[in-house]
């Protein structure tokens, strides 16, 4: 099997193109959190009063704000 080519000509033996992928597919997963973990961390989040929610129960109000969906952006 072929190495993998890299752009300054280095080559990894018995490395293939998908788990190099995967590996830094976790890499950046782990550093998105890590960011985002420390960003909440150092500031307070609050949730806006409006007056479109206003006659909402906490339980309501936890269950709308914690919602996830799965999405895709193209840039």
């Amino acid at each position: 099997m072929p190495g993998l080519a890299w752009g300054d000509g280095a080559r990894f033996r018995g490395v293939t193109e998908s788990k190099v992928s995967h590996t830094f597919s976790r890499f950046f997963e782990t550093e998105g959190v890590a960011v985002l973990t420390m960003m909440v961390s150092r500031y307070k989040i609050e949730i806006k009063e409006e007056p479109k929610f206003a006659g909402e129960t906490f339980e309501e109000r936890h269950a709308r704000i914690t919602a996830s969906r799965n999405g895709l952006t193209l840039t």
